[in-house]
C-alpha cells in the first residue's frame, strides 16, 4: 500500500501547480501534510477507505482550482 500511497501523494503534488503561485506560497505545504495524512491514515483502514479518500481529493481539487484562478 506505500507504494500507492506514494503515487497519490506524487499526482496530488502534480496537480498542485495548477493552483496560482500566490496561493501555493501560503498554502502548499499545509495541503500536502493533509492530504498525506489523510491518505495515510485511509490506507491503513485499508484499499476501500484509501481510494475512497484519493477519489475525493483528487475529484475537489479542479474545482479548488477554478475557484482561486
Amino acid at each position: 500500500m506505500n507504494t500507492a500511497v506514494g503515487i497519490a501523494e506524487r499526482i496530488f503534488v502534480a496537480l498542485l501547480g495548477a493552483y496560482p503561485a500566490a496561493f501555493r506560497e501560503s498554502f502548499d505545504s499545509e495541503m500536502r501534510e493533509m492530504f498525506s495524512e489523510s491518505v495515510c491514515r485511509a490506507a491503513d483502514r485499508g484499499i476501500l477507505p484509501f481510494l475512497a479518500v484519493v477519489l475525493r481529493e483528487l475529484g475537489d481539487l479542479p474545482v479548488n482550482v477554478l475557484a482561486e484562478h
